[in-house]
């Protein structure tokens, strides 16, 4: 869809300017809106690099203004500066027996 057409949204934030930000899952993309809801600008893409998304499945602005977006498809989370330009990667894949309880094992007498 085009600028301020949604596929998936799945997950909305405001700025503390009051400006929407919605994270578009279908559209692999963060758009932001003003008050009134009109289109303003968006970043993002569907990939696989740092910086390009999956599955989005939230935004959240840190205290700074800066966008945090979780990409479930990639297990990570991506920030961006408060002008959408890419920061860096938080996190990563968890290795698959992370979180779980160690095997039980026998001891012998």
């Amino acid at each position: 869809g085009g600028p301020g057409m949604f596929r998936h949204p799945c997950g909305v934030a405001f700025s503390r300017e009051g400006l929407i930000v919605v994270a578009d899952q279908g559209n692999c993309r963060i758009q932001i809106l003003n008050q009134m809801g009109n289109f303003l600008r968006c970043f993002g893409e569907r990939g696989t690099a740092p910086g390009q998304f999956q599955l989005i499945s939230s935004v959240a602005l840190s205290p700074h203004g800066d966008f945090v977006v979780a990409d479930v498809g990639q297990k990570l989370v991506h920030l961006f500066s408060c002008e959408g330009v890419f920061a860096q990667v938080l996190g990563g894949p968890a290795r698959e027996r992370d979180g779980e309880a160690p095997e039980s094992k026998p001891v012998s007498a």
